[in-house]
């Protein structure tokens, strides 16, 4: 799938834009939004990371409160754990 890159100037930009961006996950993550989660060692940034993305794919509340307007894709790049780690995870998860 190929998407041309929109540029717009700030200017542009108003509050009653149409295309203001809207939400992936209301109130947690904006759609079309890049990001990181960050914080402690060990404070499952990584669960957090999957349950989003369950949430995305499967269209459900994410953590069972952050509605998700438009179910979708959702690709995780797991650079830290084990790839049957990330299986099983995504397995308890769902």
């Amino acid at each position: 799938m190929t998407r041309e890159l929109v540029v717009v100037r700030a200017a542009d930009i108003t509050a009653s834009d149409p295309s203001a961006p809207s939400w992936l996950v209301e109130k947690l993550w904006g759609a079309g939004a890049g990001g990181v989660i960050g914080g402690a060692p060990k404070c499952c940034k990584s669960w957090l990371a999957l349950e989003i993305a369950v949430a995305v794919a499967s269209g459900r509340p994410c953590l069972g409160r952050f509605a998700v307007p438009s179910a979708g894709h959702a690709l995780v790049y797991a650079a830290e754990d084990a790839p049957l780690q990330v299986r099983e995870r995504l397995d308890n998860l769902c």
